[in-house]
């Protein structure tokens, strides 16, 4: 018989090589599963100029956020700025996905919180490093430090937008300071996109709000719109008629507690958003297309009018999906310092007036007579010091004298141009061409002279109001463009009566029909407006018209629907309609009026 102990020794050595080999696999295959690599933690955003004393007690501070797919380690790498010598991050694990924020301060302001022993200058670079090699950073100059925002990367957000272009350099952007969750851009009004917007508030304030809409009463809030946060705003409900007729709707109505409202960001502690300290939500009552608040402002703009920014909005109220909204901004002293820079160069913010008056006047009146009761037909808006003083209203009661002497010296005329023009395209007789309401006037320093400033267009562009009218909006004569007697109007007057102004006019009557007003862009504008808000007019829960009602308002008169203004002219066709009417006026086939001779052919 054979003796195998000499074979079963033998096995023993290659049993344990493989043993070996295996756990070497093993311990491989674990630390390549739990390798930290140092490109996975980004710089993803810094504030440089802080305006938030209730975050870090506004010390400015650094946002790490680990990209990849394991944890990290922040105490791996070091960073330093231009000036400093790296610093240790702190040891902290941070799980895929998440972010770390780092204040930059004095050791006395840290409040016991870990620190960079740095602050971050005007101009100025962070850079992480692992003692031997850079891995990230991020640079910025001063044009690029905003009080109340941030700089870093954005990721998965669309930005394009107008007259608000963010900032891209070097692959960063200007950011909507948001510690520890989501970048996003500094941007409110944007053209290519329907923001997401959520407002909170307690349960009981919402119920209070909905018992007594018409008090107007502010309530504490706090907002996210578009992914940004902010807490302790200001919420009530706006509106005169509009909001009167929303208040009457009964319970079971689809529309019902579908409100306007006012954000106030500032009413209990010192803050703005995005750079503004009001937003206004529009809930589209009167406009079945709800577009003609967005045509109107286009339409100024092109003009060479200051004109309210738009954006769509889907509005959640207390957990209420409330539907499609319009955010616009409001007109307030912002307004007048971002679109009167001669006026904010100066030191010398004129007085701005929310309006709801002829602007008549006659002997023996007094400011008091336009300035006091439940509804005063001038509002102070600005300056409101100069209020009990020898200095209130003392520029617009000369500017009222003046005009209604026939004088047009305290008129802004290049203003009053571009807006009578802008305005007898639009057609809106919700406003100081009919019944006065719906504008604001604003003493613009710089020219010494008095501006009107467009607002709220969910009237015009062929749905307005027939209060006074004997014929039909597109056949207006557009050198009496106002329903009523023009002598009633008589800062229009003094612009059209005067030859030379009434030529820039008419100059800018062409330039709109060129250009924006024309059929063919204007039909291209609206189906782009349509291709963006379709899903979301479907999916409105509180809408003051049906899905295809909203569809026919383009192209048919609409008669069903929540509002109170009964049937909504199409749009499409008004536009159609006052291109050719006004072109002919313009080319002298057709009869364009006069001053005395009223608004009808």
């Amino acid at each position: 018989m054979f003796n195998d102990k000499s074979t079963g020794s033998s096995r023993l050595p290659i049993l344990h090589i493989l043993c070996v080999i295996f756990t070497f696999l093993i311990l491989i295959l674990f630390n390549s599963c739990n390798r930290v690599d140092f490109k996975d933690l980004v710089i993803s955003e810094v504030v440089v100029n802080s305006d938030t004393q209730d975050f870090l007690n506004g010390n400015d501070w650094v946002e790490f956020q680990n990209t990849g797919k394991s944890p990290f380690p922040l105490a791996k790498l070091s960073i330093k700025d231009s000036r400093s010598e790296a610093i240790k991050l702190p040891d902290v694990i941070l799980n895929p996905g998440e972010y770390y924020v780092l204040q930059a301060a004095d050791p006395e302001t840290a409040m016991g919180l870990p620190f960079l022993p740095f602050k971050l200058g005007k101009e100025d670079s962070l850079t992480l490093s692992s003692g031997t090699e850079d891995f990230d950073s991020l640079r910025w100059k001063p044009e690029e430090v905003k009080k109340g925002s941030s700089f870093g990367r954005l990721h998965d957000h669309t930005v394009a937008s107008y007259n608000q272009t963010p900032t891209t350099i070097r692959n960063t952007h200007i950011l909507y300071p948001t510690p520890g969750y989501a970048n996003v851009p500094f941007i409110l009004f944007s053209e290519e996109q329907v923001y997401t917007v959520k407002i909170e508030m307690k349960e009981r304030d919402l119920m209070d709000l909905l018992r007594r809409p018409v008090a107007e009463r502010w309530y504490p809030a706090d907002l996210e719109f578009n992914g940004a946060r902010i807490s302790t705003i200001g919420i009530r409900t706006k509106g005169s008629s509009s909001l009167r007729k929303v208040a009457e709707l009964p319970g079971d109505n689809r529309s019902f507690g579908r409100y306007s409202f006012k954000l106030k960001f500032g009413k209990y502690k010192n803050q703005k958003f995005m750079g503004l300290k009001r937003l206004v939500l529009n809930n589209g009552y009167g406009d079945p297309t709800l577009m003609r608040d967005a045509i109107a402002y286009r339409i100024m703009r092109e003009a060479g009018l200051p004109a309210s920014r738009h954006s769509y909005v889907d509005l959640w109220l207390a957990g209420r999906h409330l539907g499609l909204y319009q955010a616009i901004e409001p007109i307030d002293s912002e307004y007048v310092e971002r679109y009167f820079p001669g006026d904010k160069k100066s030191g010398s913010i004129g007085d701005l007036y929310k309006a709801f008056c002829s602007l008549e006047w006659k002997p023996g009146q007094t400011l008091k007579d336009y300035t006091t009761g439940r509804f005063p037909q001038l509002e102070l808006k600005t300056n409101r010091k100069t209020i009990g003083t020898e200095h209130e209203g003392k520029a617009v009661m000369a500017f009222l004298k003046s005009i209604n002497s026939g004088s047009a010296e305290l008129i802004d005329t290049d203003n009053l141009t571009r807006y009578i023009a802008a305005m007898t395209l639009i057609s809106n007789y919700d406003s100081y061409f009919a019944n006065l309401g719906n504008y604001y006037l604003y003493e613009h320093r710089s020219v010494n002279g008095f501006a009107m400033l467009p607002w709220d267009f969910n009237l015009g562009l062929g749905r307005s109001i027939k209060e006074g009218k004997k014929c039909e909006d597109p056949v207006v004569l557009i050198d009496h463009p106002t329903i009523k007697p023009l002598s009633q109007r008589p800062i229009i007057a003094r612009v059209l009566e005067r030859p030379e102004l009434r030529e820039k006019y008419h100059g800018h009557l062409r330039n709109l029909l060129d250009t924006i007003f024309n059929p063919e862009d204007m039909r291209a504008y609206v189906q782009s407006r349509r291709d963006l808000i379709d899903p979301y007019v479907k999916e409105d829960p509180t809408g003051f018209y049906s899905f295809e009602s909203w569809k026919k308002s383009f192209t048919e008169i609409v008669e069903d629907g929540t509002d109170s203004f009964g049937r909504a002219g199409a749009l499409l066709p008004f536009i159609d309609a006052r291109y050719k009417n006004v072109r002919q006026q313009l080319e002298g086939e057709i009869p364009s009026g006069d001053v005395g001779n009223g608004p009808c052919p």
